[in-house]
């Protein structure tokens, strides 16, 4: 039964991830399609929300009681009313960049099949990255529990979760919170009774190379989209009768060939520099 359940978890996550890819891909040549159309409307609409938004929570800030900050902030607002007004005379020319770069993708749709493809690579990179995570750190958990000079193997305990109150051997524990944890080994020792019998471990520099490899392989297929990307449109805005799927395959190519080396490089500087500050 257990093996079944495990089966069926497995194949919901795999539908799921699927199926809110699909979407995805949806969604996104949607966008594309009402940006090109209504791409000065968008700008419009979007810099008068964040205008709006910014003075309504000044409001709601001020009259909290947060005078200065509530000033601080409807300050703000008023100042990108200016700097709306002072943008507008150049919303029409970044309309036209918007309505051809929209153009660019729409006449390219094999960079959708390409960035649905790294998507997918990251992904299942993301799901081997977590069984790591939790298996190294199941490695570095104790086998054994040490209570009042006695020793326990891990296999002979267990961790009760209860709401209100558990007796076990005459000892009645009463949970304090929404939910409790006790340890009880040979189903009669209470050796935690707090606590759940077992807590994965995972050291600070193990953890520091594991989230390296996360943020160095994603900047990685995140530039390799970009430089994919960059290069086909470059080589459209050159010439739009290109043959489309050979050029989005050709850039990807050389994504992963010629520049795959200078990717790499730069995107272990981007990788080194998150990594410091997560872990500050």
């Amino acid at each position: 039964k257990t093996t079944n359940n495990i089966s069926n978890d497995s194949n919901n996550f795999i539908n799921g991830f699927f199926l809110i890819l699909f979407i995805g891909i949806i969604i996104s040549g949607l966008f594309i399609i009402l940006l090109s159309q209504l791409s000065s409307y968008i700008i419009h609409t979007s810099l008068i929300l964040a205008i709006s938004i910014t003075f309504i929570s000044g409001i709601i800030i001020f009259t909290d009681g947060s005078i200065l900050i509530g000033l601080i902030v409807i300050g703000l607002s008023i100042y990108l009313v200016t700097y709306y007004y002072q943008l507008k005379p150049y919303i029409a020319f970044a309309t036209v960049n918007l309505k051809i770069a929209c153009k660019a993708l729409q006449e390219l749709p094999s960079l959708f099949l390409t960035t649905a493809v790294v998507i997918g690579l990251q992904a299942l990179f993301y799901l081997l990255w977590f069984l790591t995570v939790v298996g190294e750190a199941t490695n570095e958990s104790t086998s054994y529990i040490y209570s009042y000079g006695q020793s326990y193997s891990l296999s002979q305990c267990s961790t009760y979760t209860y709401t209100n109150t558990l007796t076990i051997s005459n000892t009645t524990l009463t949970c304090a919170y929404t939910n409790c944890n006790a340890c009880i080994c040979s189903n009669s020792i209470i050796v935690y009774p707090s606590k759940p019998c077992y807590t994965p471990k995972l050291y600070y520099n193990v953890y520091a190379l594991l989230l390296l490899s996360l943020l160095w392989t994603s900047s990685i297929s995140s530039n390799i989209v970009n430089c994919t990307v960059s290069r086909s449109i470059s080589k459209w805005w050159i010439n739009n009768d290109i043959n489309e799927s050979a050029t989005v395959w050709e850039s990807l190519y050389i994504s992963l060939t010629t520049s795959f080396g200078s990717i790499c490089f730069g995107s272990l500087f981007v990788a080194i520099l998150r990594t410091i500050r997560y872990m500050i």
